[in-house]
C-alpha cells in the first residue's frame, strides 16, 4: 500500500510541475478584423497566450530585430522598441524594465512571445473571445504626427542603455597628461541613481542609464588639465540619411559634474562629423557648462554632397574657463534630426530558429580556391580581395586594377588610419583551428608599412589573433601571416597603415582555414617586429 501511494505522490508531484500548454490548433488569432495563420500557431502557457516572435512582430508593423548572443528578440517602430530575452521574465519597453507572467520561450524550432505584452506595448488594443478561443488584436489608429515647426524628424536617438552605446559603435574621451600625450578617460555606463543626478527638466523621454566620462581615471593616468576631447563614433549612415540639400540638427545634454582645481565652469564646443574625419562637416558650437546643470547641446549643419551616405559622429572639444576645466561629466540622449526621412536599420542574422536572413556584410566562404599554388591545398577560403577592397578609409583607399591602393601619412600612431575591412569574420575563426592571411603588396611610393590586424570587439577587450608587421619591396611581394584561432570571436580586420608615409598597392588577398590538418610551424610567415605585435600560436624572433 505504501508503495502504491509513493508511485500516486511521486505523479501527483510530476504533473503539478508541468506547465499546462492548450492544443495550438485550440486558439484563434485576428488582426483588425483578418485571421492570422502561422506556422506554429498561438499556444497557452500558464494562462499566456503565446506567439510567434517574426510573424507577430511584422503582423502589428514593427522592425524585427535578433541578438544571438544574448538570444534576445526585438520589435521596433517609429516610437516604442520592445525587446524580449528567451526565458527571462524582465522584457523592456523603450528600455525600461517590465515583468512578465511567462517569458518568450522557444517551441517547436519558433521563438514565441507573449502575445497580450507585445501587442499592447506596441498600442494595439488586445481582447480575448473565450466561446471561439480567438485573441482578437485591434491596431489603434493614430493621427498623424504633425510636422514640428522647423520642418525636421527626428532620424536617430543614441542613448546609453544596457551598457552600451546603440545604435553606434563606440564612444570615447580624453584627457592630456602632462607631456601633452593623451590619456584615455575611463569611460563608464551608470544610473541616475548611481551618478546621485535626477535627469534633465525637460518633456523628454530619458532612459535609465547614462554614460560617465572621467578624466582623473585616464588609462595611461590622471589628467593634469581635465577633459579635452571626446567622440561617439559611426553612427550608421542609413539612420541619419546625409544628403546634400538637406537640413539637420545634432543635440545632445551634458552635465558638469566637477571642474578641475575647484572650478565652477568649462566650455564645450560641440560639432557632428562624417565618415572618418573629424574635420568633414565644418563649423562647431559652443557652449558654457556650469558645475551642477545639465545644459543642452544642439547644432545645426548641412551636409555638402561628398558627406552623402556617410556615417556619422559627435565631437566634443572641451576648454578651459579661467584656467579650470571640465574633469567629470555626463551625457545622455545625443539626436539627430532632419529633413530627411530616418530610414530602418538592418536588423541582425536571425537565430537557427527562425527564417534566416543573410547579413548584410558577410565574406562568401569557400567561393574561391587557394590561389597560391605553394600553400597546402587543403583549406577553406574564408575571405578574399572582394572582401578586403570594402575597406573603408575616407579617400585615402581606391581600386586599382583590381589591386587596393592605400595612400598614407606617417603619424604619431599607427591606428590614425587604416585600411579596415567591412566585412565580419565573426563566428569563422574557431579556436584551435590554423589559418593563413595571405597577399601580395607593393610599394610604389615612400617606405613600405602594413601592420596587419585581426581582432575581436570592445567586449572581448579587443583581443587579437593577428597584430604585426610585414615585409615587402617595390616588386610583387608575396606575404605569409598565419595563425592560430584563440578563444575570442574575431571580428575586424585590416591593416594599420600610418606607421610611414607611402603609397601601397594589395591584391590577391586570401584569408585561409586549415582546421587542425596542417601545424602552423609548416607553414611560410614574412612577419617583422615592429613595436607592440602579437601572433596567436606562433613565436617570432
Amino acid at each position: 500500500m505504501k508503495k502504491i501511494l509513493s508511485i500516486i505522490l511521486a505523479v501527483v508531484m510530476v504533473l503539478s510541475s508541468l506547465t499546462f500548454v492548450m492544443a495550438a490548433d485550440d486558439i484563434k488569432i485576428t488582426i483588425n478584423g483578418e485571421a492570422k495563420k502561422f506556422d506554429v500557431m498561438p499556444q497557452i502557457i500558464e494562462g499566456r497566450t503565446l506567439v510567434p516572435m517574426r510573424a507577430i512582430f511584422e503582423a502589428l508593423g514593427a522592425e524585427v530585430g535578433w541578438d544571438d548572443a544574448t538570444k534576445t528578440a526585438s520589435g521596433k517602430t517609429a516610437s516604442t522598441t520592445v525587446a524580449l530575452t528567451i526565458d527571462n521574465k524582465e522584457a523592456k519597453v523603450n528600455g525600461k524594465a517590465v515583468t512578465l507572467d511567462v517569458p518568450a520561450m522557444i517551441i517547436d524550432s519558433r521563438t514565441m512571445v507573449p502575445a497580450r505584452f507585445v501587442a499592447e506595448s506596441l498600442g494595439c488594443k488586445v481582447d480575448w473571445d473565450g466561446n471561439t478561443k480567438t485573441v482578437i488584436i485591434t491596431m489603434e489608429k493614430k493621427e498623424e504626427a504633425k510636422p514640428s515647426a522647423d520642418g525636421m524628424n527626428e532620424l536617430v536617438k543614441i542613448t546609453f542603455e544596457d551598457k552600451k552605446v546603440a545604435p553606434s559603435s563606440s564612444i570615447n574621451f580624453w584627457g592630456k597628461l602632462a607631456d601633452g600625450k593623451n590619456t584615455n578617460s575611463t569611460n563608464s555606463y551608470v544610473t541616475y541613481a548611481e551618478a546621485g543626478i535626477s535627469k534633465p527638466n525637460t518633456t523628454e523621454d530619458f532612459g535609465t542609464s547614462l554614460v560617465k566620462a572621467d578624466a582623473s581615471k585616464g588609462k595611461e593616468g590622471p589628467s593634469v588639465s581635465g577633459l579635452a576631447e571626446g567622440r561617439v563614433n559611426d553612427i550608421p549612415a542609413n539612420l541619419v540619411n546625409f544628403a546634400e540639400g538637406n537640413k539637420y540638427k545634432m543635440s545632445c545634454w551634458i552635465y558638469l559634474a566637477e571642474v578641475t582645481d575647484g572650478g565652477s565652469s568649462a566650455k564645450v564646443a560641440f560639432k557632428p562629423y562624417a565618415g572618418k574625419s573629424t574635420s568633414a562637416l565644418k563649423g562647431a558650437k559652443t557652449f558654457t557648462l556650469k558645475k551642477g546643470e545639465w545644459t543642452k547641446l544642439e547644432i545645426e549643419f548641412a551636409p555638402t554632397a561628398k558627406e552623402a551616405g556617410m556615417t556619422t559622429g559627435a565631437r566634443f572639444t572641451f576648454a578651459a574657463v579661467d584656467g579650470k576645466n571640465a574633469q567629470v561629466v555626463y551625457i545622455d540622449n545625443l539626436v539627430f534630426r532632419g529633413t530627411a526621412t530616418a530610414s530602418a536599420a538592418p536588423a541582425p542574422e536571425a537565430p537557427k530558429t527562425e527564417e534566416k536572413k543573410e547579413e548584410a556584410v558577410k565574406p562568401a566562404v569557400g567561393a574561391e580556391k587557394i590561389l597560391d599554388a605553394t600553400l597546402p591545398q587543403s583549406g577553406t577560403v574564408i575571405a578574399t580581395q572582394k572582401d578586403f577592397a570594402t575597406c573603408v578609409n575616407g579617400k585615402a583607399n581606391k581600386d586599382k586594377d583590381g589591386a587596393v591602393e592605400i595612400t598614407a601619412q606617417k603619424q604619431e600612431n599607427d591606428n590614425k588610419q587604416v585600411a579596415i575591412s567591412k566585412t565580419s569574420l565573426s563566428g569563422l575563426i574557431k579556436e584551435g583551428n590554423v589559418y593563413m592571411l595571405t597577399f601580395k603588396a607593393r610599394v610604389t611610393s615612400g617606405n613600405p608599412y602594413l601592420k596587419a590586424y585581426i581582432q575581436a570587439s570592445k567586449e572581448n577587450g579587443y583581443k587579437k589573433a593577428v597584430f604585426a608587421a610585414t615585409s615587402y619591396g617595390k616588386e610583387w611581394t608575396t606575404c605569409y601571416m598565419p595563425f592560430v584561432g584563440n578563444k575570442y570571436d574575431m571580428e575586424a580586420w585590416g591593416f594599420r597603415v600610418a606607421g610611414e608615409t607611402h603609397t601601397t598597392e594589395i591584391k590577391d588577398l586570401q584569408i585561409i582555414d586549415y582546421g587542425t590538418s596542417v601545424k602552423i610551424a609548416d607553414l611560410p610567415h614574412t612577419y617583422i617586429v615592429v613595436g607592440n605585435t602579437d601572433v596567436s600560436g606562433l613565436k617570432l624572433d
